[in-house]
């Protein structure tokens, strides 16, 4: 009967070493699939790092274009301000050059033609 216990309790024993060994075994692949985790969380902490450093000069380049765009408005509102100053200087010289056109009809050139006689008489009506 002795016997019988001590061979129950060795293979209880053994039983528990292989259970042990078992667990031993899943601990070692639980323990490395957290590294490789781990190791995975620290590449997606770098690269969203990564993404936040690339979105910031992103915004810079736009805040760039964003400047340039509204000095390029500036300078387009800059010259239609300055065309339409032109346009009303040109006519206004228009209106003038009418004018002087009405005066210098007044003039009469003298019996001989302009350009056969340069010491034309001219006379005012």
């Amino acid at each position: 009967r002795s016997a019988k216990a001590a061979g129950e309790t060795t293979e209880l024993i053994q039983g528990t070493m292989e259970k042990v060994q078992t667990g031993l075994t899943f601990t070692e692949v639980v323990d490395s699939s957290f590294n490789e985790i781990m190791q995975d969380i620290g590449k997606i902490n770098t690269l969203v790092s990564e993404i936040a450093v690339a979105s910031q000069e992103q915004n810079e380049g736009l805040k760039q274009t964003n400047s340039g765009l509204s000095q390029i408005d500036k300078a387009t509102q800059d010259n239609t301000a300055i065309s339409e100053e032109s346009a009303a200087a040109a006519e206004e010289l228009a209106s003038q050059s009418a004018e002087l056109r009405k005066l210098i009809a007044r003039f009469r050139i003298g019996k001989k033609q302009a350009s056969k006689a340069p010491s034309a008489v001219f006379e005012y009506n």
